[in-house]
């Protein structure tokens, strides 16, 4: 009995010394991958690497290219965005801050029967009398019952400030739409429009992507949820309604080192899988 013992204790002791060395190797290329190429030269053929791979199937679309290829009006898309915040709109008086083109805003009187207007700080070449860049304008005409902010916020140098705006020309029963689109998406800065190549602005930085023919956007370079929600509370906001829209990530951003490497580096060598997902938020507040 005593021999048998001996003999376990003698295995286990084995298959302890033999994990531990297979716990150290992990480690050892954990702290490899984090660390990264060594010499200028290695960093050199990495990027080289990296680049060619954009320019290959192997690196996922951000977005379907129908999305790019795709002529579609933009009174499609307008009306998807007026379904997508699904208030009714008849009777209201409805503001599309941040309108570009105005077709939201076209599409809100003509098809939902909203007394519509639009706001934007870029002038474009409106056909509507309720379309400004004049802001003045726009706050005698308030206040709304429901002002859209649809992908601007991410975009703005002060996005606290705008919020702020908003409530100040919202009624009293009134409704705030917003649509974020975090910079850590798949396609947060819509360079997709450039090169249709996922999270490109977690992988490159903007000299390396300017060495791909790629332009970024201004963007707020948000890394978590929570800044959105401390802006709406700082603007005296409540949310009300929250939706995710997600998509799941390929294994190829997992399963490449450097590729994986680069984006740890954005989040304090972590890897937010469930953040990543998000390609969207809309949120109703009040």
């Amino acid at each position: 009995m005593y021999h048998t013992n001996t003999n376990q204790i003698r295995e286990y002791l084995a298959a302890l010394e033999h994990m531990k060395g297979f716990f150290n190797k992990l480690l050892e290329e954990e702290k490899a991958t984090l660390s990264g190429p060594a010499s200028e030269q290695e960093k050199l053929a990495e990027l080289t690497d990296l680049r060619m791979l954009t320019k290959s199937d192997l690196w996922p679309a951000a977005v379907p290219e129908k999305l790019i290829s795709d002529a579609e009006s933009q009174n499609a898309r307008a009306m998807g965005v007026l379904q997508t915040i699904n208030l009714p709109l008849a009777g209201k008086k409805f503001l599309d801050f941040g309108c570009g083109d105005g077709h939201t805003v076209e599409i809100a009187k003509e098809i939902f029967g909203a007394t519509a207007f639009g706001y934007d700080t870029k002038t474009f070449e409106w056909n509507n009398e309720n379309i400004t860049s004049n802001f003045d304008v726009i706050s005698k005409n308030g206040p709304y019952d429901v002002i859209l902010l649809y992908d601007v916020l991410d975009h703005a140098e002060e996005p606290e400030t705008i919020l702020k705006t908003c409530k100040q020309i919202l009624s009293p029963d009134g409704k705030i739409c917003v649509r974020v689109h975090p910079w850590f998406s798949r396609h947060g800065t819509h360079i997709y429009k450039q090169l249709n190549k996922a999270y490109l602005q977690l992988v490159f930085n903007d000299d390396e992507l300017a060495t791909l023919g790629v332009i970024q956007e201004k963007v707020n370079k948000i890394r978590n949820v929570e800044t959105y929600k401390e802006w709406f509370k700082k603007a005296g906001f409540m949310i009300v309604s929250e939706n995710f829209t997600k998509k799941n990530i390929e294994l190829f951003f997992t399963h490449n080192p450097a590729i994986l490497r680069r984006i740890k580096a954005n989040f304090n060598n972590e890897f937010p899988r469930t953040m990543l997902e998000i390609q969207f938020i809309d949120l109703i507040l009040v």
